[in-house]
């Protein structure tokens, strides 16, 4: 576990130099380089996740229905309606985005997690069926496993 708490660790001093060396900082008839800050962590991650057996093998270990039970703090997506409410964020932001994440994940997250803690077999199908699991084969990203 050192050896992932030192690239996260790394990974931190390497992002606040680049934004002490203002790289993220772009003129408005420029296009935005943030996305990259965004985009290639998720990529690292990925690619580091599929070649590193330790990481597989810590991430295996975690029940699945503490992996979607986790996803309860969403229902703290209401701060999206209050700021809509105090005219601090734009409606079309606002609804879509607290709506979605209280209704759809932070409420519905234990009681799917429950399911799945009762008979986690009932709720296993191959990645592959899946829509996610499609996508991730057909763009190459096929971590072999199942849901």
């Amino acid at each position: 576990m050192q050896g992932v708490g030192g690239t996260l660790l790394g990974f931190l001093v390497f992002a606040v130099v680049l934004a002490s060396l203002e790289v993220y900082r772009t003129a408005p008839d420029q296009l935005p380089v943030i996305p990259l800050g965004i985009l290639l962590p998720i990529l690292v991650g990925g690619i580091v996740l599929q070649r590193s057996h330790l990481l597989q093998r810590v991430i295996d270990a975690v029940p699945q229905s503490w992996l979607v039970a986790i996803q309860f703090y969403r229902a703290l997506g209401v701060i999206f309606l209050i700021l809509y409410a105090s005219n601090k964020l734009p409606g079309l932001f606002a609804w879509p985005a607290g709506v979605g994440d209280i209704a759809a994940v932070g409420l519905l997250a234990p009681t799917v997690a429950l399911a799945y803690a009762r008979d986690p077999e009932m709720h296993r199908h191959d990645q592959r069926d899946s829509a996610g699991g499609q996508l991730m084969s057909k763009g190459g990203c096929n971590f072999d496993t199942e849901f």
